[in-house]
């Protein structure tokens, strides 16, 4: 990696990461894309010395249930919530991969909610263990291949 990290991803080295990005989408294409880039920042962490959990494969094989399914959504979101909260409580990061259009999705505002124990807006001032990264940071950075 040549250039520096964007701030988001300043020391993280030796942390864990809890990486909440969008999932859903109308298009099966675009839900691959969504995993493909939640799977590009969980490589540029590792190359920064950090442990990324990202549950995006496990929720595509259907480890959580049907993400199609609204009950099996809502249990899958529950364990990621979970997770989220455990990793942040224990001294870990959620870093939360913005969309193209800015802003998260709604399943990423219910993690990072969940996680703060607070509402979530777009915008809003989030805590330090809460950081926010855009797709047009992590894919410049070199080593990167998608």
């Amino acid at each position: 990696m040549t250039r520096p990290p964007p701030p988001a991803l300043i020391g993280v080295h030796g942390r864990t990461i809890y990486v909440a990005a969008p999932y859903g989408a109308p298009t099966a294409e675009e839900r691959a894309e969504n995993v493909a880039r939640a799977g590009a920042l969980c490589r540029v962490l590792v190359h920064l010395g950090a442990y990324p959990v990202c549950l995006h494969a496990a929720i595509e094989a259907g480890h959580y249930g049907d993400d199609s399914d609204a009950e099996q959504r809502t249990a899958g979101l529950h364990v990621a919530r979970s997770i989220a909260r455990s990793i942040v409580d224990s001294g870990g990061l959620l870093i939360a991969l913005e969309r193209n259009s800015g802003g998260v999705s709604p399943g990423m505002r219910s993690e990072i909610e969940w996680t703060i124990r607070n509402p979530y807006e777009d915008g809003d001032h989030l805590p330090p263990r809460v950081r926010l990264v855009r797709w047009d940071e992590i894919v410049v950075l070199d080593g990167v291949e998608l």
